[in-house]
């Protein structure tokens, strides 16, 4: 992926002392992920309009998980300049029953290690505050499958009755496109791993040129619901600013770009890398971006369309 092929390249000095496919210093640049962000709440108006989210329920369909989300026109995007994304949408409880929750949860973990839980006082308070929540949703999650609190995890809530009575609002967390970036890039370390390989380290940062980007594109989102007047939004921080952390969806990508140019990329647009012949990349490291969908997809399209042009050449041969 992302930073693993990079990491080959860069290391196998043997022949090319800055690396393979790395005359112009382009191995390990333009690293992207999609971030998590968490966007903040939407109370809905009429709270039984959380009976009618089947769709943006995790579910399966033909044996493949789907998980619909919101996110803005292409018209909009371009008119703004802005990059994608694709909210999604989690009904949640009050906030001590979601405390209620993660108490348990941290105790179980506790118990599962065998050791004594941390703040054990606070998690037991924590979840008796919220044990009637709690109990139901173990009844549930026993019973109907249900996730003890609606996230990626599992799906499955919305095949309960009466959500309205349950939730009080919905959690949007967008996954979020990042602009290539030169100077977000894998470099290697001199220290090396236990098999001998120089470790690396990631130089990755959100610029604010991006951040207003997204800023922007979370408003655009937002007036649309407040204007279809289905209910009132709260922003995720105070100043609506979007709340970038370390969370990420591990879409590791970038850092080996697709481009004719080998001043701009390191493979050319037939995943082969620049001045190696016989090397070539599937794997979406050569992204050019990212979109905010996950990459399996087009990693499983780049290596049959790979596969099937080295199968003609060597048949050819």
């Amino acid at each position: 992926g992302g930073l693993q092929t990079p990491r080959l390249l860069l290391a196998s000095r043997s022949r090319f002392a800055e690396g393979l496919g790395n005359r112009h210093d382009v191995v390990g640049r333009y690293f992207m992920d999609h971030s998590l962000v968490p966007s903040g709440n939407f109370y809905p108006d009429d709270p039984r309009l959380l009976d009618r989210l089947h769709l943006y329920d995790m579910r399966l369909v033909e044996g493949t998980s789907v998980l619909a989300g919101l996110s803005l026109a292409d018209p909009l995007m371009r008119e703004h300049g802005l990059h994608n994304l694709s909210a999604t949408l989690f009904p949640m409880p009050e906030l001590k029953d979601v405390a209620a929750i993660e108490a348990l949860k941290g105790l179980m973990i506790d118990l599962k290690a065998r050791r004594w839980p941390e703040q054990a006082a606070r998690k037991l308070w924590s979840a008796a505050r919220g044990g009637r929540h709690l109990a139901e949703m173990m009844y549930h999650k026993i019973v109907h499958k249900a996730p003890l609190m609606p996230g990626f995890g599992q799906g499955g809530w919305s095949r309960l009755k009466n959500n309205h009575k349950r939730y009080r609002r919905l959690e949007l967390l967008a996954f979020v496109e990042q602009a290539p970036l030169p100077e977000n890039r894998v470099t290697l370390i001199d220290e090396t791993d236990a098999l001998g390989m120089p470790k690396i380290r990631l130089h990755y940062r959100w610029p604010e040129a991006d951040l207003d980007r997204l800023q922007k594109a979370q408003r655009l989102m937002v007036e649309t619901l407040a204007s279809a007047g289905l209910g009132r939004y709260e922003p995720a921080t105070p100043d609506g600013r979007p709340a970038i952390g370390s969370l990420g969806l591990h879409h590791l990508m970038g850092t080996t770009r697709m481009h004719d140019d080998p001043r701009r990329g390191v493979v050319n647009r037939h995943c082969q890398v620049h001045g190696v012949e016989n090397l070539h990349i599937a794997s979406s490291s050569v992204f050019t971006t990212g979109g905010y969908a996950n990459p399996t997809l087009t990693i499983l399209a780049l290596s049959l369309r790979l596969s099937d042009r080295l199968r003609k050449r060597l048949n050819s041969e």
